[in-house]
């Protein structure tokens, strides 16, 4: 692929990031995080161990929600300086990170069609 093939994909993939951002919410979700954190931290926490632990799956999805997002924002955003910056023997290495940075995107976009208030809950067949 060219260089200007890989920025297109790039470019695709930046405005999609830009279309689900208000899904993603990071600042809310890093809110919620605070927030299950402080609750943690409580000295009668583990008295309930049932909503001990329901909080406890929560913070740790919430955490790895946030990490994940943050993630694929960073590199996204690193990625154009690095393509600029690549020699013609180096685009082939950026063009294998950029098309799997894409398959990770595009995997966890699609996951984020299916993220809502039940998902976390057992199907019924």
């Amino acid at each position: 692929m060219t260089k200007v093939e890989l920025q297109e994909i790039l470019e695709t993939l930046s405005e999609k990031y830009k279309s689900i951002e208000e899904k993603i919410d990071l600042d809310s979700q890093k809110k919620e995080h605070q927030k299950l954190q402080q609750e943690m931290e409580l000295p009668h926490f583990w008295d309930d161990q049932n909503h001990a632990q329901e909080v406890s799956q929560k913070t740790a999805r919430i955490e790895n929600f946030i990490h994940l997002w943050t993630e694929l924002k960073n590199e996204l955003q690193d990625f154009p300086e690095l393509l600029e910056m690549a020699s013609e023997t180096e685009l082939s290495d950026l063009e294998t990170e950029i098309l799997s940075f894409k398959k990770k995107f595009e995997n966890e976009e699609t996951k984020l069609l299916f993220s809502g208030e039940y998902d976390e809950g057992d199907a019924i067949l």
